[in-house]
């Protein structure tokens, strides 16, 4: 792509221009003035949110016995717990595990 040379001198002239606009920037306040201006730092405790522990609600014991004696829960049901693989290959990555 050709830039014509209107083109050129305007891009020239906004890169040199381009230092003048740091100076317009305002100067920042002296850090070491005690009188110096600042935005105050907002403040939210890290316990602004917590809640305090609840003991959970009690239910009888005959109601708790037949919860874990359900087949459907793995608590005394071994049969829900699926058997582990057999063979050679039953860990595979695991090959120097294995006695030769």
């Amino acid at each position: 792509m050709k830039l014509t040379l209107s083109a050129r001198r305007a891009i020239f002239a906004a890169v040199a221009l381009l230092p003048l606009a740091a100076g317009a920037q305002t100067k920042a306040e002296d850090p070491q003035d005690p009188q110096a201006a600042t935005a105050g730092a907002p403040y939210k405790s890290a316990f602004a949110d917590y809640k305090s522990y609840q003991d959970p609600e009690l239910q009888s014991w005959k109601k708790s016995n037949a919860d874990v004696a359900r087949p459907d829960t793995m608590a005394g049901n071994s049969s829900a717990v699926p058997a582990p693989p057999a063979g050679p290959h039953a860990m595979p990555g695991h090959d120097g595990m294995q006695k030769h």
